[in-house]
């Protein structure tokens, strides 16, 4: 059997509409994250977060040449949230080889966020990086839209919370690793998706 290691815990949210499960690890360079998978046809969770813990043993020979990063997802976590990447500082693929506990820790530089710059309407987004913007209501629209940014406007997507963010709130966008169709709009008491509209006119 070949010698393993066990991979620090990480803990996914889930809505109870939207069951999770765990088929493996992936190793991207220095990255090994979860493969998750949500079976079925899911076409919205519920609001409520339901945490999924894995702890996994990982064969040494899958590990990627330290120092590594561990991850849930392969998308960068979001600056300030240091407790969603595991670095480790040491080469783990021989067998018998350790990590002390200073070698194993969050990574600091999601720790303390800069604050994101501040975009208003008419500007570009940039592709990996967030943002901030001042929602304003706009009573034409049957649903709340953000913009014109980045030459479009965008939509709350279909099966997303209700929307509770007051006129003149702060908000932060984030890009989808990837995707210049989807942005997560967070603000303090939730996160939701927004897409982008074909034309820069409200739907």
């Amino acid at each position: 059997m070949a010698t393993t290691l066990v991979i620090l815990p990480e803990t996914s949210l889930y809505g109870s509409g939207c069951p999770v499960r765990m088929d493996g690890v992936l190793v991207e360079g220095d990255l090994l994250y979860a493969d998750l998978v949500v079976p079925g046809e899911v076409y919205g969770c519920h609001a409520d977060a339901n945490p999924h813990a894995f702890v996994v043993a990982v064969s040494r020979a899958v590990l990627p040449e330290g120092p590594f990063r561990v991850q849930l997802e392969a998308r960068d976590p979001y600056p300030g949230a240091p407790e969603e990447r595991t670095v480790v500082d040491v080469d783990l693929r021989s067998p018998g080889s350790t990590a002390t506990n200073e070698q194993v820790h969050a990574d600091a530089s999601l720790a303390v966020p800069l604050e994101p710059a501040l975009v208003t309407d008419g500007d570009d987004l940039p592709n990996d990086q967030p943002v901030r913007y001042i929602y304003r209501d706009d009573p034409d629209c049957d649903t709340p839209v953000l913009g014109p940014l980045d030459g479009s406007i965008w939509r709350l997507a279909d099966e997303e919370a209700a929307w509770d963010v007051q006129d003149g709130d702060e908000l932060t966008l984030h890009p989808l690793g990837g995707s210049d169709s989807e942005i997560i709009a967070s603000a303090p008491q939730m996160d939701w998706l927004f897409v982008r509209l074909p034309e820069a006119t409200c739907p």
